[in-house]
């Protein structure tokens, strides 16, 4: 039916409504429901409410008419109304755990929870409560495990099927597509499963283009020399389904005081993208002008994901390197693997390491490395903190790298996460502006200090577009340097 047509069903059945009824103001509810009058929706429930206090439906979806339209102190209210009149066995408990996590209550909807178990006994709502406690925890794996158990004690719960959608979102993008399509076919008027769903299908095939700008500033302490350099490029990426491809183009400046050099590159990169697992592949070329410098690149990756807990990638890769330097000329290959993992040991630990080893043709081994334990979600659970080292070690020096024999640098980054959202869910939000403040102190082995402040914010505009800001700023008894990114996205 037409908004129209609903407008006359309304008005005939108001001209026709001689006395008031439950029944009367029940239809006219439902009308009112199929035309998004939620105002006029309230105020139906509520005038059967007059007629029967004690109306089980009126009180249950007046309580959650209120919630849908973000009144949640008169929602909570509502259900607890219902509560005292014993009305709707475990529903209100369990719908106004719902509502005062909507409302950031978390540890309120864990006792209201907590009551319905002890009240009904029903082992689907304690599975339900401890799902949503690992959820908020962080804690995927057993959060998944605790929904499926409630799922099979109580299969049409309309919220445990959207969070557990929600969950799959970032990990599993065909299974998550399956549970929030088994929702939308238990109830078809979803929104926010039919809003996660259109996302999910538009992921599995979208483009983007990026647009960026970088720029950085270094000066050296102890010798008068100065570097500018700036840097535009801009980055093709298409996904379809599980593959995708990207083209990156970009162009760069780098002034010194008594020259300036002007490059090109381009970059292409292909791969496969699984729900935990994928590979892909990339080569690129760089040249500097007159011939000062040229690079060539390829590189292949794969990496492993399970969950929130372990990740790992192993890499390859092979550049070869022709630079011309007071007319001395050095064509260098260089091969090199690696490994990089994640492993959280704790919902608040994770431990990060990175290796990597390579073998150039002019003899220069090396050896290089970064080690570090990070503790986050600290009071007032924005903070982090983490403490690493980043090692180099080269059996043999080279005029090529100008580097020592070994060397290593220990640092510790502080800082706070914030993020700023739209809520459209009470386990998950659309994010829309995500700001990372973070400082770096290091020392080097050869006790010389640093300290490098940062800052990074993500912004989404709509649902096409978004921007990225990055500065940073490096002081140190050799150089200081400051560096700024700004980036354009925009998704179709």
């Amino acid at each position: 039916m037409e908004v129209k047509d609903y407008e006359r069903a309304r008005s005939l059945l108001l001209s026709e409504m001689s006395e008031k009824t439950v029944d009367g103001y029940q239809l006219l509810a439902d009308i009112d429901s199929a035309r998004s009058d939620w105002a006029a929706v309230k105020d139906d429930y509520k005038n059967i409410l007059v007629l029967d206090s004690k109306n089980e439906k009126a009180h249950l979806e007046l309580a959650r008419v209120l919630s849908w339209q973000k009144d949640y102190e008169a929602s909570i209210k509502a259900y607890d109304e219902m509560i005292a009149l014993g009305l709707g066995k475990e529903v209100p408990y369990v719908e106004k755990a719902h509502v005062l996590a909507w409302d950031n209550q978390k540890q309120a909807a864990l006792l209201a929870y907590a009551a319905a178990y002890e009240k009904f006994q029903l082992s689907w709502i304690e599975d339900e409560r401890k799902g949503y406690e690992a959820l908020w925890l962080n804690k995927r794996v057993e959060a998944e495990k605790h929904f499926r158990s409630s799922l099979q004690g109580n299969p049409g719960n309309e919220d445990v099927l959207f969070s557990l959608g929600q969950l799959y979102a970032d990990f599993d993008n065909a299974e998550a597509q399956k549970t929030l399509q088994s929702l939308l076919a238990k109830n078809p008027y979803h929104s926010s499963a039919q809003e996660a769903l259109r996302k999910l299908t538009a992921r599995s095939s979208q483009s983007r283009l990026r647009f960026s700008f970088d720029y950085l500033d270094a000066r050296s302490n102890q010798w008068d020399t100065q570097v500018q350099r700036s840097q535009f490029w801009a980055l093709f990426e298409k996904q379809v389904k599980a593959l995708f491809w990207n083209v990156k183009l970009g162009h760069s400046v780098c002034a010194y005081p008594d020259r300036v050099y002007v490059g090109d590159s381009v970059d292409v990169a292909a791969g496969y993208i699984a729900d935990r697992f994928g590979c892909d592949a990339s080569i690129g070329d760089q040249r500097i002008s007159d011939g000062i410098s040229n690079r060539y690149r390829g590189q292949l990756s794969i990496w492993y994901r399970a969950f929130d807990v372990l990740s790992l990638r192993l890499f390859g890769e092979k550049m070869n390197f022709f630079h011309n330097k007071d007319v001395v000329e050095q064509n260098i290959n260089d091969r090199s693997v690696g490994l990089h993992s994640n492993l959280n040991l704790h919902e608040h630990v994770t431990l990060s390491a990175l290796v990597k080893t390579g073998y150039p043709d002019d003899g220069n081994r090396y050896l290089l490395g970064d080690a570090s334990i990070e503790v986050h979600g600290l009071w007032p659970k924005r903070l982090f903190a983490r403490l690493g080292v980043e090692w180099q070690d080269f059996r043999k020096t080279s005029s090529y790298y100008f580097s020592p024999t070994s060397f290593s640098t220990y640092y510790l980054d502080t800082g706070i996460d914030l993020t700023f959202a739209e809520k459209n869910s009470f386990c998950y939000a659309s994010r829309k502006w995500l700001c990372s403040l973070k400082v770096r102190t290091a020392m080097d082995s050869n006790y010389q200090t640093s300290i490098q402040p940062s800052f990074d914010t993500h912004i989404d505009l709509n649902d096409s577009w978004a921007c990225e800001i990055s500065a940073s700023m490096n002081q140190s008894h050799v150089y200081r340097d400051w560096a700024l990114s700004l980036h354009g996205i925009f998704s179709f």
